[in-house]
């Protein structure tokens, strides 16, 4: 989960969270009591919820299970999905990043639009 701040039109990571998942192959899981963990997290740094990052082992797309998997989803949140669990990292090769909107669910972004600043991601 990636911790941070929106103002509507940027959103600026500043910390990110692992919080323990079920996982397997198209779905992912996190439950309510490790979704509060990281719901007291935020508000103790007094950061907001702002997306949600996780690898897929060959092409990054959303799949139906990480659409249904998203717990939080409000309009300006991001989801960003990785290829080959993150084998190329910091490079942002082959990234699928989105935004969801309740007008039209997750729209797709233009990886560009994510920047790396000393190891934190800034939309």
């Amino acid at each position: 989960m990636l911790l941070g701040r929106a103002d509507g039109a940027k959103v600026s990571v500043l910390q990110s969270v692992r919080p323990k998942a079920h996982t397997g192959a198209g779905h992912f899981v996190i439950e309510a009591r490790a979704m509060a963990k990281v719901v007291f997290l935020a508000m103790e740094l007094d950061l907001q919820i702002v997306g949600q990052v996780h690898t897929h082992p060959q092409e990054a797309f959303h799949s139906a299970g990480d659409e249904e998997g998203a717990n939080i989803r409000y309009n300006g949140f991001i989801s960003i999905v990785i290829p080959d669990y993150g084998d190329h990292l910091p490079a942002r090769t082959g990234w699928a990043v989105y935004r969801f909107r309740e007008s039209g669910g997750w729209q797709p972004l233009d990886v560009d639009v994510v920047t790396v600043v000393g190891g934190i991601a800034a939309l």
